[in-house]
C-alpha cells in the first residue's frame, strides 16, 4: 500500500451488508491508536453481470458478451466501459469511458477500433433498484493486425 494513499479499495466484503472501518497510522514514533469506527457503509446487494469476456476480434472491432447477474435479477438494460491499457504521464491508469448504454443483449459489436490497441472492459445493468456494480475488467485484448 502506498504510505500517501488517502484511500484504499476494499473488495471480497459480503454484498448488501453493513461494513465498518477503523484506521491507523505509523510514523517514526510508532503506530497511532485506532481511530474511531467509521459510519456504517452498505455494500451494494446488486451483483454485477457474470462471466464478461471478448468473443471474437478484428481489425478495427471486438464483440464482447456477459450474462446477466441471476435469474432473479430483472435487468432493464446495460451500460459497457472500456479503456486503453496502459497509464498517463502521472502513470495513473486511463479512465474508463462509457462506449454503449442502453444495451439490451448480452453481447455487443464495439467497433471504429484501430489495429494493434489493447483495451480491458467492464459492464453494468441497470435495475427497478439501481445499477449494480461494474464487473471486473476483462482481461487486456488487443485488435488484430491491419494486413
Amino acid at each position: 500500500m502506498d504510505p500517501l494513499a488517502k484511500s484504499l479499495r476494499v473488495s471480497g466484503l459480503r454484498a448488501g451488508c453493513e461494513h465498518f472501518f477503523r484506521i491507523k497510522a505509523r510514523n517514526t514514533l510508532g503506530w497511532s491508536p485506532l481511530s474511531p469506527a467509521s459510519a456504517p457503509i452498505l455494500t451494494n446487494m446488486l451483483s454485477p453481470p457474470a462471466n464478461m469476456r471478448v468473443l471474437r476480434c478484428g481489425v478495427s472491432w471486438l464483440e464482447v458478451a456477459w450474462e446477466p447477474p441471476s435469474p432473479e435479477v430483472l435487468i432493464d438494460n446495460y451500460e459497457l466501459q472500456s479503456r486503453g491499457d496502459g497509464v498517463d504521464e502521472h502513470g495513473v491508469p486511463l479512465p474508463w469511458i462509457t462506449i454503449g448504454s442502453g444495451i439490451k443483449e448480452c453481447r455487443f459489436m464495439v467497433d471504429g477500433l484501430h489495429s494493434l490497441r489493447s483495451f480491458e472492459f467492464r459492464i453494468r445493468g441497470l435495475t427497478t433498484s439501481g445499477w449494480t456494480t461494474f464487473t471486473e475488467p476483462t482481461p487486456t485484448v488487443r485488435t488484430c493486425r491491419r494486413f
